[in-house]
């Protein structure tokens, strides 16, 4: 992961999502709604989101984490919805 204090959510690639969905960390009512984010070279692009019930680091658990849904080839950012 990237810490990315620019970026307004986590990334999680869609093989943890799906991982996270097999083992019942995430059900369908965690789905959120679709989210146009724009990005530093100005571009827009839509992703999907999810709630995730928890993300642990070390010794610390953050609950109900937003974070959107990538391409497995694209870069994993910490963003401000962890963050905050």
């Amino acid at each position: 992961y990237i810490l990315d204090s620019g970026a307004s959510e986590v990334a999680i690639s869609e093989t943890m999502e799906k991982y996270l969905y097999d083992i019942g960390a995430l059900r369908k009512e965690d789905y959120l709604p679709n989210q146009t984010f724009k990005l530093a070279d100005g571009s827009s692009t839509v992703h999907r989101r999810v709630l995730l019930p928890s993300v642990t680091i070390g010794d610390i658990t953050l609950n109900r984490v937003p974070a959107y849904i990538t391409k497995d080839s694209s870069p994993l950012l910490f963003g401000k919805s962890a963050l905050d």
